[in-house]
């Protein structure tokens, strides 16, 4: 089973392909299949984008990426 060591609303930077760091803050973390339909991973929002605009990293990829955390959760 999957976990995740972060939590909705921490603030990350997050290394992208081309090698560019964006902060992002984490919005959703989905284990399961939801009946929402939205598929499992980490959904991430992008600073530099639309405050609507959220981003999928699927756990395959997960792995791949490379992050640093910003500040801690909020509980």
């Amino acid at each position: 089973m999957f976990s995740c060591p972060f939590k909705p609303g921490q603030l990350l930077q997050v290394e992208g392909p081309d090698g560019a760091w964006e902060k992002m803050t984490v919005v959703e973390v989905r284990s399961g299949a939801p009946l929402s339909g939205k598929k499992p991973g980490v959904y991430l929002r992008a600073h530099a984008h639309d405050a609507n605009w959220v981003e999928r990293i699927s756990f395959s990829v997960w792995h791949g990426l490379r992050i640093c955390t910003l500040s801690e959760p909020k509980s």
